[in-house]
């Protein structure tokens, strides 16, 4: 097995494929790339950019393999390394195709959404700023996370109720809608629940509380 190197930024989309490399118990490399604080730094960085031409994060290079993408990254580190572990077995049709949702739909319609209420409500200068497209981006994200509170009616877990990647990617978009003040105590009950749930689990620690190591 080649060495496998992410580029990670907390509380960044890399926190998720983080949590899927120390679920599986492989071993990685981090460089953190501290974007939020230093943009113009990582842009200018040669190396950064022959991995990652875009500057963005998350990057894994596993050997001459390079995967952007958090998304991509999860689905490649499960058919390269995941030898069935935090899956559906091939047999589960099914299951299968819920992995393959969750894993997209945690980013397209909840984690990008709610990114544009990150960037355009607080991070970038406040000049460049669009409260039009946070708006947006707010209204979206939340009528998803309104769908996600429902699907988790009655479950543990989202897949044949066993902790699987789907909630590795699930989680991290729970995360993310709790670090906006975004989750309601009233109308995401079933949310906050599978949070803490998830929150249980040591990995979640380290990836999510390093301090507490």
């Amino acid at each position: 097995m080649s060495q496998l190197t992410l580029y990670h930024l907390f509380p960044s989309r890399s926190c998720r494929v983080l949590w899927l490399i120390k679920e599986l118990g492989l071993d990685v490399k981090l460089i953190e790339k501290n974007f939020l604080a230093d943009k113009s730094a990582c842009l200018k960085d040669p190396e950064f950019l022959a991995i990652t031409p875009t500057g963005k994060i998350p990057a894994l290079q596993d050997g001459d393999a390079v995967v952007t993408e958090s998304t991509a990254i999860t689905l490649y580190i499960l058919e390269k390394y995941g030898e069935g572990r935090l899956q559906p077995s091939m047999s589960d049709s099914a299951g299968r195709a819920k992995l393959l949702r969750y894993t997209v739909q945690s980013e397209t319609e909840i984690v990008a959404n709610l990114a544009d209420v990150f960037w355009h409500g607080s991070q970038l200068p406040e000049e460049d700023r669009r409260p039009q497209v946070a708006e947006i981006g707010k209204k979206r994200g939340l009528e998803a996370l309104e769908v996600f509170e429902k699907e988790l009616e009655g479950k543990q877990f989202l897949i044949n109720d066993e902790f699987s990647a789907a909630d590795i990617g699930m989680g991290y978009a729970a995360f993310f809608s709790g670090m906006l003040g975004l989750l309601d105590e009233t109308k995401h009950c079933n949310i906050i629940a599978y949070q803490n749930r998830l929150k249980e689990r040591a990995c979640y620690q380290e990836v999510f509380h390093p301090s507490s190591e």
